[in-house]
Parts: C-alpha cells; sequence; structure tokens
C-alpha cells in the first residue's frame, strides 16, 4: 500500500538537486557514504567528511542505513556549503 502525503516529506529548494546528492550517495556498492561522495560529487575526502559531519552524520555509515530525515539534513548542508563558496 502506498500513503500519499498531503504535503511532501521534505521541504526542498530543489528536488533535482536533493536527488543528484542521492545518487551520488548510492553511487558504488559496498561503500561508506563519505567514498559515494567523493566519488559521486568529485568532492575531497576532508569536505565529503566535514559535510557528514555538519550534518550530524556519521562519515562511515552506509548510504542505505541513512534515513529520509539524515538525507534531507545532508542535502540542507550541501545547499548551504554550495551557497558559500
Amino acid at each position: 500500500r502506498i500513503d500519499v502525503f498531503d504535503r511532501p516529506a521534505l521541504e526542498l529548494d530543489s528536488v533535482e538537486d536533493f536527488f543528484v546528492l542521492v545518487r551520488a550517495g548510492f553511487s558504488a556498492r559496498r561503500k561508506q557514504v563519505h567514498n559515494c561522495l567523493q566519488q559521486g560529487m568529485d568532492l575531497s575526502r576532508e569536505v565529503a567528511e566535514q559535510m557528514l559531519r555538519d550534518a550530524g552524520i556519521d562519515p562511515k555509515r552506509r548510504p542505505q542505513t541513512l534515513s529520509l530525515d539524515d538525507w534531507g539534513r545532508l542535502y540542507r548542508e550541501h545547499s548551504r556549503q554550495s551557497a558559500v563558496e
């Protein structure tokens, strides 16, 4: 059964950017999320790990263990860091 919400589960500025981040997160099998983001988004290890820590996520977790809220926090942190650059 699929439940349809009245409002989206996450408030996003850009659904496209959110899915770019999620696709990058799952870009490599059996990898920790910081490695996937490094490879999928061409980030340095330091930047990927700091972005995850700033979002309250252990960089050594695997992408499939992240909740929708985790992905939302990571998206917001990525957007914040992108706006600063």
